[in-house]
């Protein structure tokens, strides 16, 4: 299971419509192949008046007539209908069992379940839920949500609500806008347990009104993150990942995201301490200062998995 992340308008509906009919009709995204199979898309946030229109100018915009995706690609407008995922969640099952999806995609997490997004109770078994249905399928699920809008300058990463979201999530992708060039956004991978981490893959989605068709197209961004502080809060946050039982130094963070991305130790220090501050307070880290040991402090992700 994974998730796709991003402040709102920067296209991860239209980018998962487009992943959807590349996985349904066998065709490259963005140049790399895919295992392809049918796709369930199971709409509960924006509704048919504007998906269905997207969907079609995808499809147009890839060289293939929308009627292809007829019994490949299952558009389900749960919004229009007024329904939630929990008291979807049988008939969605049903029909699971009838195409066997190769890919399910969730449009948009807190809207499917319109629950408190900050109870870590709720979003574990709404979580399940969606692990359920691609363990009991054997199809991949992958959830698109929100993140809370950037504050103090620095723009948060992590999901809006539960630290479980990102936990529980075999991979978490975020879709953020281009800091130099605004019709570009990119896609990087901020967590995963079955690939390599911090790769940033440049994309850039064309809309021809004319042609009435919406195109995308690969921007090599390379490996390195324009924005230092960017950089910073990636180093960081990656190591309290991959020790996400353990503490960790914050001196050792702080020697990890020098020796990394090559700022100095004070802007990693004040990069640092504004973002964990942030995070701390949000819930998503634990900060602890050892008895007896003074100011030294250590950091912890607030809920391990067992």
């Amino acid at each position: 299971m994974s998730a796709l992340t991003g402040l709102g308008g920067t296209g991860k509906s239209k980018l998962a419509v487009y992943l959807g009919i590349c996985t349904a009709l066998d065709l490259p995204f963005l140049g790399a192949p895919v295992k392809s199979g049918k796709v369930f898309y199971l709409d509960f946030e924006l509704g048919e008046r504007a998906t269905v229109p997207v969907i079609k100018r995808v499809a147009k915009g890839l060289g293939v007539s929308p009627d292809r995706l007829e019994e490949k690609f299952f558009y389900h407008p749960f919004t229009s209908e007024g329904l939630l995922l929990p008291e979807s969640v049988n008939d969605i099952r049903a029909s699971l069992a009838e195409h066997k999806p190769r890919l399910v995609i969730v449009d948009a997490f807190q809207a499917a379940f319109a629950d408190d997004p900050n109870d870590p109770k709720k979003v574990t078994l709404q979580i399940k839920t969606l692990a359920q249905l691609a363990a009991d399928f054997d199809t991949a699920v992958m959830f698109l949500d929100h993140v809370p809008k950037d504050q103090k300058g620095f723009k948060s990463r992590s999901m809006y609500g539960s630290v479980f979201k990102t936990n529980h999530s075999r991979s978490v992708n975020h879709l953020r806008e281009d800091d130099e060039d605004p019709s570009i956004v990119v896609w990087e991978a901020d967590k995963t347990n079955v690939g390599p981490r911090h790769i940033q893959i440049g994309i850039r989605s064309v809309h021809d009104n004319d042609a009435d068709t919406i195109t995308f197209s690969k921007v090599d961004m390379g490996f390195k993150d324009k924005s230092e502080k960017d950089a910073v809060i990636r180093v960081v946050s990656g190591h309290l990942e991959d020790h996400m039982g353990t503490r960790v130094l914050r001196s050792k963070l702080i020697d990890l995201a020098v020796k990394e991305t090559g700022v100095s130790r004070p802007y990693a220090e004040k990069v640092f301490g504004i973002w964990i501050d942030q995070e701390v307070k949000r819930g998503t880290y634990t900060e602890h200062v050892e008895p007896g040991k003074g100011p030294p402090k250590s950091y912890q992700m607030a809920h391990p998995l067992d």
